[in-house]
């Protein structure tokens, strides 16, 4: 089982979340046995309860950030689950702060210079009085794979 962790009033985790949803009916169609489910909750802490009193929770996606994930993989591990091998955990943001939790973080990477530089280069555009500059761009962000994540188990 996948549990998300959404925040719900971001326009930009509204589609972290649906990007993820749609990963996971795509791997329903091609393993029924795949289920997945959405907290949608900004309580780290309310957030690990409800993982830790579902056994059947193998992995997580934190919509939120790293931080989020890295204070949940603390307080579960706390509690005897250890991560990977009974919950995987990926993240958003993947600084070097992923890096350095005692469990490394998978996270999706975002192109932080990438989008500093867009920004700049819409701002100039608009104040130069250019027409139809776009009101937002989508630049590709990554997986950055680190030890929180194991192969799929079905429990």
């Amino acid at each position: 089982m996948i549990r998300i962790e959404p925040d719900i009033h971001r326009s930009y985790q509204k589609e972290r979340l649906q990007g993820a949803m749609a990963a996971i009916a795509t791997a329903q169609e091609n393993d029924p046995a795949i289920r997945g489910t959405v907290i949608a909750s900004n309580d780290v802490k309310q957030f690990t309860e409800h993982v830790l009193a579902d056994l059947s929770i193998t992995a997580v996606f934190h919509t939120l950030s790293e931080a989020f994930a890295g204070e949940f993989m603390a307080t579960v591990m706390e509690h005897g689950r250890r991560i990977p091998e009974d919950i995987s955990v990926v993240g958003f943001d993947s600084t070097e702060v992923a890096e350095r939790f005692p469990v490394p973080l998978t996270a999706i990477a975002q192109p932080f210079s990438a989008i500093g530089e867009v920004a700049v280069e819409m701002l100039v555009a608009l104040i130069d009085g250019a027409e139809n500059v776009p009101q937002e761009r989508r630049l590709p962000v990554r997986l950055d794979e680190r030890a929180s994540t194991a192969p799929a188990r079905i429990s």
